[in-house]
C-alpha cells in the first residue's frame, strides 16, 4: 500500500483531517475527524492566524495518537477567492531515441506550461491535464507511458490563485510544524469528490452548501470551469433560529439538526422545548413554529442561489445554457433533513441531486473536500510525479503550494 495521504481542509467552522488512499480510483479512508473552530478565518482569508495554526497543530497531533501513524507533510485545500481558471495546451519532443514516452516528457511539457503561464502576483497550484495526443492522433485521458510519439501534447486546465493568500496558508502549515506536500484549490477538489459518481451529468453546477458560504462550481466531463461564492451557509440558519426564538447557538442549532424541515410539520402542534418571546414571557415552541422559520429561510437561501447562478453565467460568457444545468448539492447543510425535499419541489426547472459520500468512515458532507484531495494528490503524483517546486518566500523545507 501505498504512503497514505493526509488530507487537511481549514473550512471557516472546522478544521476537517482525513487520512486514506485511493484503490481503483476510489478513496478509501483510514481515518477522519471533525474539529470545530470558529472565528480564525473570514471570506477565505486567515483572520487569527494564531488560533488557526493551534487548531490544526492539536487536530494532526490528535490524528497521529488515534492511528499511531506519525504525520510529516499534509495536502491542503485553498479557497477559490481570486481564483482564475486558464486553457492550455502545449507540446514537446520525446526525449528518449526510441520514441518512448516516460514521465520526463509529461514533465518537459508541464514544465513549458507553467512557464507560459505566469501572472504577477498569482501562483499556479494546479496544472490538470485533461487530454494527452501522440503525432499519429491518438488521445488519451491518462499518461500515455510507453507509447511511440515524436512529440507529446497536452491540453490542460491551469489554475492560479493570489500568492499573498497561497502565503498565508502556507505560513499556518509552517507555525503548526508541518511541510505542505501540496495545495489545491478546494472546488477542484470537490470535483475531484464528485467525479467518484459515475451517474452524474456531463455538465453541472455543484452547490458545496457550508456554515458561512456557498460555492456554485461548473463542472463539465469532470473539469472544473469556474467557482462562484456566495455568502450564506448553515450559520445564517442557526442564526436565524436563534434570533426567532430568543435561543443561544448551541440550542438552535441542535433543533435544526434533530428537527430540521418537512412541509407537513408546518400544520404539527407538538410542542419541542419552550422559549421566552419578545415580551419576556415563557411560551411553548410547537414543531410548526421551527418548521415555518427554516421554510422561510430556505426560499431566501433559494433565491441567493439564483443570484449566484446568474454571476456564473455572467463569468462563462454569458452562456444562458448553464441557468438549465442540473444543480448537484453537498456539503455540511446538504445534510439537513428536508433540503432535498424543499429544493427539488421549488427548483422546477432543471433536476436537483443531493449527494452523501459513500465512502466507509467519512459518509457525510463534510468530508467531500478532503476525500477530492486525496483523490486529486494521487492523481498529481501518477500524472506530473513527485516534483515540488517553491512558490512562497518562506523556508525551502515547508510551505511548497506546488
Amino acid at each position: 500500500m501505498n504512503k497514505p495521504i493526509v488530507a487537511v481542509e481549514l473550512s471557516h467552522s472546522a478544521v476537517k483531517v482525513t487520512i486514506g488512499y485511493t484503490l481503483d480510483n476510489q478513496p478509501l479512508v483510514l481515518y477522519a475527524a471533525y474539529h470545530p473552530l470558529r472565528g480564525a478565518i473570514e471570506n477565505g482569508h486567515i483572520s487569527n492566524p494564531s488560533l488557526l495554526s493551534g487548531a490544526l497543530k492539536k487536530a494532526l497531533q490528535e490524528a497521529e495518537q488515534k492511528t499511531n501513524y506519525k504525520i510529516f507533510d499534509i495536502v491542503l485545500a485553498l479557497p477559490a477567492v481570486g481564483m482564475q481558471v486558464f486553457q492550455a495546451h502545449r507540446s514537446s519532443t520525446v526525449v528518449a531515441t526510441s520514441g518512448k514516452i516516460k514521465t520526463i516528457d509529461v514533465k518537459n511539457v508541464v514544465n513549458i506550461m507553467r512557464r507560459d503561464a505566469q501572472v504577477e502576483n498569482t501562483t499556479i497550484v494546479g496544472i490538470i491535464p485533461d487530454l494527452y495526443s501522440l503525432d499519429d492522433g491518438k488521445k488519451f485521458v491518462e499518461p500515455p507511458l510507453g507509447y511511440v510519439s515524436g512529440t507529446l501534447s497536452i491540453h490542460a486546465k491551469i489554475h492560479l490563485l493570489p500568492t499573498d493568500l497561497c502565503n498565508e496558508y502556507a505560513h499556518i502549515v509552517e507555525a503548526a510544524g508541518y511541510k505542505l506536500a501540496k495545495g489545491f484549490v478546494g472546488q477542484y477538489a470537490y470535483a475531484e469528490f464528485l467525479n467518484s459518481y459515475a451517474n452524474l451529468p456531463d455538465g453541472y453546477i455543484a452547490v458545496d452548501a457550508g456554515a458561512k458560504q456557498t460555492k456554485l462550481s461548473l463542472i463539465a466531463y469532470k473539469a472544473l470551469y469556474g467557482t462562484v461564492t456566495v455568502d450564506i451557509g448553515g450559520d445564517d440558519l442557526i442564526n436565524e433560529v436563534k434570533d426567532a426564538f430568543n435561543l443561544d447557538t448551541k440550542q438552535a442549532e441542535a433543533l435544526i439538526i434533530k428537527y430540521g424541515y418537512y412541509p407537513n410539520q408546518t400544520g404539527y402542534e407538538a410542542k419541542i422545548t419552550d422559549y421566552v418571546n419578545e415580551a419576556g414571557i415563557t411560551v411553548p415552541l410547537f414543531i410548526r413554529n421551527l418548521a415555518t422559520v427554516i421554510e422561510n429561510w430556505l426560499e431566501k437561501y433559494r433565491e441567493i442561489i439564483d443570484v449566484g447562478l446568474q454571476q456564473l453565467v455572467t463569468e462563462q460568457g454569458d452562456n444562458t445554457d448553464l441557468l438549465k444545468y442540473p444543480l448537484v448539492f453537498s456539503g455540511g447543510l446538504a445534510e439537513l433533513n428536508g433540503m432535498k425535499d424543499y429544493m427539488s419541489t421549488h427548483i422546477t426547472n432543471k433536476d436537483v441531486i443531493f449527494i452523501t459520500p459513500r465512502t466507509f468512515g467519512a459518509r457525510h458532507g463534510r468530508y467531500n473536500v478532503t476525500l477530492g484531495l486525496i483523490k486529486a494528490y494521487s492523481r498529481y503524483k501518477v500524472e506530473i510525479g513527485d516534483e515540488i517546486n517553491k512558490v512562497t518566500h518562506i523556508s525551502r523545507d515547508k510551505g511548497n503550494i506546488n
